[in-house]
């Protein structure tokens, strides 16, 4: 997918690339712990773009 805006030179990785259409729920388990408060999803652009903080800034 194309670098999200705004965050060149920053650290991220993709995970999971879904290319599908209609309604759909996915369920997903991490090595580590995320803070659900933090959490955020935008679509733009055509993708959706999920941020889950690490919890406690933890890495």
């Amino acid at each position: 997918p194309p670098e999200p805006r705004g965050l060149a030179g920053r650290a991220f990785q993709v995970l999971a690339l879904e290319i599908d259409h209609g309604r759909f729920e996915r369920e997903l388990w991490f090595p580590v712990e995320v803070d659900p408060n933090r959490t955020t999803a935008e679509r733009r652009d055509g993708w959706l773009w999920i941020h889950l903080p690490l919890k406690g800034g933890s890495r």
